[in-house]
């Protein structure tokens, strides 16, 4: 029993680096980076048409958020994209994304008030102004009190506030390193996989939400571009959209599981 789930686990991990892989060679004008301390890095060049560069990384670059910034200067964070084969190197390596500042995004912090970007102020972290908002409340919820056009969240990354209260917003503030989430508020038709569950798609008439498939039957080995026609006819081609947290999964036949949400990457259907 334990020998076969194990090599079900070791499926599902090769299907899903597919998945992601599949798609790489889609992807736009995405800045991001190959670093590992001490070895050769890269970054992907905006003015040679996004190719990867080597380089030989100055001493002052001591992680992938320095030697982002180094070629993006805005960069305020960096997260995980993809296992990702350049013509310089001989094996897959994880990439970096450089996450660039004018996001809509949240920020929360167990037992401290909810954190929001102020658009008004120049993109700044703000404390949530009634001073009870906290770690519990929903993350797609909790986007639209502040934009109310978000239709989806994603984890945007590790970064840093000095606005942190405590409840009642009382005494003065502290500085917190936290993962920040992006309120999506673009409306755009997609896709989404998890190995062994049916899969989910993007219900344009039903408020831009996502919903698993009523055949019971979709899976992630359906090719991609296919299975976006099957809910957008004018599909012409597939591409990475992101990491999204996403309800209601189930299991072969549409039959409830346990842990029914969970972040998973989705793919835009390109029209």
């Amino acid at each position: 029993m334990a020998i076969n789930v194990l090599l079900l686990t070791l499926i599902s991990l090769s299907i899903y680096t597919c998945i992601v892989a599949d798609t790489l060679s889609q992807i736009g004008a995405v800045p991001r980076v190959m670093y590992i301390q001490g070895l050769s890095s890269e970054h992907n060049d905006h003015t040679t048409n996004w190719a990867w560069k080597s380089d030989n990384v100055p001493a002052n670059i001591k992680d992938a958020l320095d030697y982002c910034r180094l070629y993006n200067p805005s960069t305020v964070s960096v997260r995980s994209f993809a296992w990702e084969q350049t013509p310089v190197q001989t094996h897959s390596r994880m990439s970096q994304e450089c996450l660039q500042p004018n996001v809509m995004r949240i920020m929360y912090s167990p037992g401290l008030v909810n954190q929001h970007i102020d658009v008004s102020t120049g993109w700044k972290w703000q404390t949530d102004s009634d001073g009870v908002s906290g770690s519990s409340l929903n993350k797609l919820d909790y986007c639209k009190k502040f934009y109310p056009m978000t239709i989806s969240v994603l984890e945007f990354g590790i970064e840093s506030s000095s606005t942190w209260r405590e409840p009642g917003n009382l005494g003065g503030t502290f500085t917190r390193s936290l993962t920040s989430f992006e309120c999506v508020q673009i409306k755009v038709p997609r896709i989404s996989y998890w190995p062994g569950k049916v899969n989910q798609h993007i219900n344009i008439d039903n408020g831009w939400t996502w919903e698993t498939d009523p055949d019971g039957t979709s899976g992630s080995l359906v090719n991609k571009l296919d299975y976006c026609k099957k809910w957008y006819p004018k599909t012409v081609s597939v591409r990475l959209f992101g990491v999204e947290f996403i309800l209601g999964w189930k299991d072969a036949g549409n039959k409830p599981i346990q842990h029914k949400s969970v972040e998973t990457p989705s793919y835009e259907c390109v029209q």
